[in-house]
């Protein structure tokens, strides 16, 4: 389901996120939505899963586009970030969508857990040798 905010601009960030809910990643990400739009780009998530804070990301000019279920196949994480310069992925757990726009697109993957919730995950994951990890602990 999509949810399309009028007025865009040339300057369009997508954002992947795994739920819209009112805690944690999606929080954080509602933040860096408001300042990306205050900074003139178009912002646009893709996300699955809980929607209980749908209404605040359009409230913010967020457009927003609710998969049902569904995990995003190489075709449609294309389409979505076709026409953007930039991909934010937020969690480990869209850890495939990384791989598929390997070399494509410029991402940037927010990863908001602690280490101990990925356990291998950063020893495992092929980084570029220009990728940098960065882990939001200590608060």
């Amino acid at each position: 389901v999509d949810y399309m905010v009028k007025g865009s601009t040339s300057k369009k960030v997508v954002i992947f996120s795994h739920e819209l809910s009112r805690s944690g990643a999606p929080v954080a990400l509602r933040y860096l939505s408001r300042i990306l739009i205050n900074n003139g780009y178009s912002v646009h998530i893709v996300s699955q899963g809980n929607d209980s804070a749908l209404f605040d990301f359009l409230e913010d000019r967020v457009s927003v586009t609710m998969l049902q279920g569904s995990i995003l196949n190489e075709g449609e994480v294309l389409y979505y970030s076709s026409e953007c310069k930039l991909v934010i992925v937020s969690t480990i757990l869209l850890h495939e969508i990384v791989e598929t726009l390997r070399g494509k697109k410029t991402v940037i993957w927010w990863i908001h857990e602690l280490s101990e919730g990925y356990g291998e995950y950063p020893s495992s994951f092929r980084f570029s040798e220009n990728s940098r990890f960065y882990e939001n602990y200590p608060f």
